[in-house]
């Protein structure tokens, strides 16, 4: 259970609640070609509340923040599971500042286990170093539902500045507790912190269905658990992947644009 629940936690705030240890893994999905209607089909597809600004500019290149654009995933398991992710980007005023938000859905497009989970995170620039406020993460798998909420300690950097993060070796640290709450069992609240160690490892060709990019890899790790994430400056996250076989690739993009000297041409 610890194992399950530490997996489910590193996936929230990875973007990517593994599936592979929520749903049994010898479970057959039901065949995508059947005529049972999916309760996925339902769902309904997560917007932008904010109104897209052509002239609007980000702190952070590598972490656009830019209100009312939206970015497409497609994520491959290490299980059968394959989901569509969509993140869109708005902003509003809180407490006299400027704060982003940034909603996350994952929904099942391979069949079978109806995953759907909507990730909300806050988060504030300063001098181009992008601060998190707070995760809140639904995950609903075959009726099975859970909340994840994380509380930083510390001064939570999800992304350095650009100048840090174009500087391989450049590393950073953030610390949370969290509060998890499965299906009617009351919330539990482990005590010992999550800590994440980020790396900046150097720049890489990356190729996605969106697009062959110079990409900058960052390594996150909680113990023994890495996730590379691939930046590229004008769009962001483009690809993600982790040992143990979940990738994430871009696939399209509305009202973000790469830096022209990023893209590759082919």
């Amino acid at each position: 259970m610890r194992k399950t629940l530490f997996i489910l936690l590193f996936g929230a705030l990875f973007f990517s609640a593994c599936a592979d240890d929520t749903v049994n893994k010898n479970t057959t999905p039901t065949n995508s070609n059947s005529r049972t209607p999916s309760l996925n089909e339902n769902i309904t597809p997560v917007k932008n509340t904010s109104s897209f600004d052509p002239n609007s500019k980000s702190c952070n290149p590598y972490f656009p923040l830019r209100p009312g654009t939206s970015v497409k995933y497609t994520l491959q398991y290490s299980s059968p599971l394959v989901a569509e992710v969509t993140v869109v980007t708005d902003a509003a005023e809180e407490n006299g500042q400027k704060v982003f938000i940034e909603r996350t859905q994952i929904v099942d497009k391979s069949g079978g286990y109806e995953k759907n989970e909507l990730s909300t995170r806050k988060y504030i620039c300063e001098d181009g170093r992008i601060k998190i406020l707070s995760e809140k993460t639904e995950n609903k798998i075959q009726g099975q539902a859970s909340v994840f909420e994380h509380k930083f300690r510390g001064v939570p950097y999800l992304l350095v500045d650009p100048s840090a993060l174009e500087k391989k070796g450049s590393t950073w640290t953030v610390s949370f507790t969290q509060t998890i709450s499965v299906g009617d069992q009351p919330p539990m609240n482990p005590a010992e912190p999550i800590i994440i160690n980020f790396e900046s490892q150097g720049e890489e060709e990356i190729k996605t269905p969106a697009g062959t990019f110079k990409a900058w890899r960052v390594a996150r790790k909680i113990k023994e658990a890495e996730v590379y994430d691939y930046y590229v400056k004008g769009l962001g996250l483009v690809k993600r992947a982790s040992k143990e076989g979940t990738n994430w690739e871009m696939k399209e993009y509305a009202g973000l644009q790469p830096d022209p000297k990023s893209v590759v041409e082919k």
